[in-house]
């Protein structure tokens, strides 16, 4: 092989290497958006917007509340006001039994627990995701779609802020393991 071929060949070696080096170099790329979401979150933090400042939400002091989605699309959300675990029927089972008191007490009781089947939609340019509800603990919400906007803070904690509605209100969640 002439000279001038052999110097061709080994002047391409220290480029190669030096691409390679590079690449190697990089860092990883940061997990998308609908990545970081996938997942369990248990609510941290229910609050409302008053005029002294962010206050609990009164409806949950001490409540509790899940939410997942799945990473396609899917998602679920059940949030309980504080005691609602140690809610008892009574002690009949049949409705016919029951007295216009238990039955009242039993509707108010099933009216605080809220809780939802959901397509979502993420608009990542305006940190909006969109549940349209595909089923709900209340009848009149079916089909309703919302929206919230997001603030990701690493991997483990989500705030939501509900855009409908006159009273700004915000949900922290914390991821689940």
């Amino acid at each position: 092989m002439p000279r001038t071929n052999r110097l061709r060949k080994i002047s391409y070696v220290p480029a190669l290497l030096s691409a390679l080096m590079l690449l190697g170099c990089q860092q990883p790329s940061s997990p998308s958006d609908e990545e970081l979401l996938r997942g369990m979150w248990k609510l941290s933090k229910f609050e409302v917007l008053h005029d002294s400042g962010w206050i609990t939400f009164p409806w949950n002091a001490g409540g509790t509340g899940y939410l997942i989605y799945d990473g396609r699309g899917h998602g679920s959300l059940h949030i309980t006001p504080a005691g609602y675990s140690e809610l008892r029927w009574p002690e009949n089972d049949s409705l016919e039994k029951w007295t216009i008191h238990e039955l009242r007490e039993a509707f108010i009781d099933l009216r605080k627990n809220y809780n939802y089947m959901a397509s979502y939609q993420l608009d990542t340019a305006n940190k909006i995701i969109t549940h349209t509800r595909l089923s709900h603990s209340r009848p009149e919400d079916w089909g309703v779609s919302v929206q919230r906007r997001y603030e990701l803070h690493g991997s483990d904690s989500l705030w939501l802020f509900p855009l409908e509605g006159d009273h700004p209100r915000r949900l922290l969640w914390i991821r689940e393991n």
